[in-house]
Parts: C-alpha cells; sequence; structure tokens
C-alpha cells in the first residue's frame, strides 16, 4: 500500500496515514503529496516525474519507489531462499511445496519497471 494524496496540513491525512502505517501490513513508511503538479500532469498524460521532476512530489515518489525496489529485492531474496529449501525439501523428501512471490496492490507501477530503472527515474504514475 502506498499512501497518496498526503498533505500534512491536514489533520484528517496526518491521522489517516498514522492509521495505514500502524495497521496495513506491507504499507509503505513513505507517502506521495497531494500537489498541483499531480493535478497538471494527468491533465497532460504524462508521470510527475516527467511533467516536473524537480517538485517535492516527484521527489516523493521516487523516494516511495526506492522503497518499493528494496522490499522487491528483499522479497525475492527470501522467496529466491525459501525455493531453494523447497528444493532441497524435496530432494530429501520426495515431495513438493510451492513457494508464490508477494505482490504489492494498489501502485501502477510494474515489478519489472521498479527493478530495471537504473536511473533512478519513475516512469509510471501513482494514484
Amino acid at each position: 500500500f502506498v499512501p497518496t494524496r498526503f498533505s500534512k496540513n491536514k489533520k484528517l491525512s496526518c491521522e489517516i496515514l498514522q492509521w495505514y502505517q500502524e495497521n496495513l501490513p506491507g504499507c509503505v513508511k513513505s507517502s506521495v503529496r497531494e500537489s498541483i503538479e499531480s493535478e497538471e500532469a494527468i491533465a497532460l498524460q504524462k508521470s510527475v516525474v516527467e511533467y516536473r521532476p524537480m517538485s517535492k512530489v516527484a521527489s516523493d515518489i521516487l523516494n516511495v519507489t526506492g522503497e518499493l525496489t528494496k522490499l522487491i529485492r528483499s522479497s525475492d531474496e527470501v522467496n529466491f531462499n525459501n525455493m531453494q529449501m523447497d528444493q532441497l525439501s524435496n530432494t530429501l523428501v520426495g515431495h513438493s511445496n510451492n513457494t508464490q512471490a508477494g505482490h504489492f496492490n494498489h501502485v501502477h507501477l510494474g515489478r519489472d519497471q521498479l527493478l530495471n530503472n537504473r536511473s533512478g527515474e519513475a516512469h509510471g504514475a501513482l494514484s
């Protein structure tokens, strides 16, 4: 989960962000602020990072992207280690265990896009 349209000046927004981070497993620690740049980028059918790369909201998106990349990579490492243990178990015991990778919801950035993003620029939009 990626909290979006966050406004530090609105009490309700702060309360909602706090609730998300305390109660939703998998909620990232970063958030994406509400901004006029986001609305303008949508109208122009561009990502905020493409439209206003030096804006605060673009920085928010890059921070979230970095956090998600780290989570995906650590998840892939755990799943790889689990897969190795499953293969060892299959060899020793002779039965099959299936391991499924975790998924991130509510983000319009693909896993491959995040992992292949070497320039630090997000090409999709979060909503």
